[in-house]
Formats: C-alpha cells, structure tokens, sequence
C-alpha cells in the first residue's frame, strides 16, 4: 500500500477515493444535506473550487495495484483555517445553498461539534478505508504514515473527531494512543440525525 496525492489520480482512482471520502463524511452529510446525491455534489464542488480539505496537496490515497484501498486528509491548524474559509465562500455558488434555505443553519449547527487546531497540531480531516479491506490492519498503517509526516513538519500533536457510533474507529485510534476530550453534540435539527463526535488527540 502506497500513499499517492490526489492531484495525481486517474479518473476512475479519484472516483474511488471520493467514495471513501462520503463514507468518511456520512455522519456529518446525514446531518447537513438533504440527500446523499447532494452531500457527493458538494464535495464534488469543493474540490473543483479547490476548497477542499481533502483536495491536493493535503488528501491522500492509499494505493494498492491500481486500486484505492484507503484515503486520508491532514493539514495543519493555518491550513484548515484558511480551506474552511475558502469553502464558505465556496458555499455560496453551490445550487443547492439557493434552493435550501435552512442548508447554511446546519452547517452552523455542525461545526459546533468541530476542534479548532492551532499551527503548531496537525488534524485528520478524514480517514476511511475500503469496507472490504478492513481488518488487514491498514488503519494502524495511515494512522504511522500520518504520524510520521506530522513529527516531521514539527506538529506537536494529532487532533481528529470521529463519529460517537462509529465504535471500531473510535477503539483504532485509542489503541493507537489517542486520548478523549470528550464527546460534542450538535443541536438537534428537524427532521435530521443526531450528530455526535468524539474530539480525540495524540500528543506527537
């Protein structure tokens, strides 16, 4: 398994690595959108707007023949500051912000559940892995590769939020050494899903 740039995907790689990207999301999307269709939409501008946390140069995928196994986005606390901001302008121009009138509430209602990282930490945006290549420990492989890379841009720490249901990721990363800072709640929203994250750090 190799880590590539996603900049350097073939079409039907990237297809793949923004699949991982909406599983990765699906909590947050569930909450936000008012479908799947229109969550992949967004991404899809998002990354053409290179407003994308998951966009080059901070995604990657992880490689395996000609197939994405895995796919991950880090940057550090200036960087994610700077894409959100970019993205909220991005926002903007996205259909389906005009036809959805309570779409940017939500948004607003989600990132209460979101850490704030400062220059020094770097965070995992996502992290997913093919659900047909798990238990082969290939987690545990981007969570060294991501470590790895943080130690040698000088970050002190890793910061991330997973999903409170999503119990077998939550176990990877304490495994690995993450602590909790305890669990966010997002305002509950008509019609919607909860939305809970547990903010977890690693100190590098």
């Amino acid at each position: 398994m190799s880590a590539v740039d996603v900049g350097q995907l073939a079409p039907a790689q990237l297809a793949a690595y923004l699949d991982l990207e909406h599983e990765a999301s699906a909590p947050y999307s569930a909450y936000v959108f008012a479908s799947p269709d229109v969550a992949k939409a967004w991404s899809r501008h998002q990354l053409t707007s290179g407003a994308a946390e998951f966009g080059p140069p901070h995604g990657r995928a992880y490689v395996e023949g000609e197939s994405v196994v895995a796919m991950a986005a880090w940057l550090n606390g200036a960087e994610l500051k700077r894409l959100r901001m970019k993205a909220t302008l991005a926002l903007l121009k996205f259909p389906a912000f005009g036809e959805d009138r309570t779409l940017g509430d939500r948004i607003r209602a989600a990132s209460s559940t979101l850490l704030s990282p400062g220059p020094e930490d770097m965070y995992l945006s996502r992290v997913a892995v093919d659900p047909n290549q798990r238990g082969q420990g290939r987690g545990r492989a981007i969570l060294d590769d991501l470590a790895s890379s943080a130690r040698s841009r000088g970050c002190q720490r890793l910061l991330l939020e997973v999903a409170e249901d999503r119990a077998p990721a939550v176990r990877l990363y304490e495994r690995f050494g993450f602590a909790s800072l305890g669990v966010v709640r997002a305002p509950a929203q008509p019609n919607k899903p909860p939305l809970a994250y547990r903010q977890m750090v690693l100190v590098l």
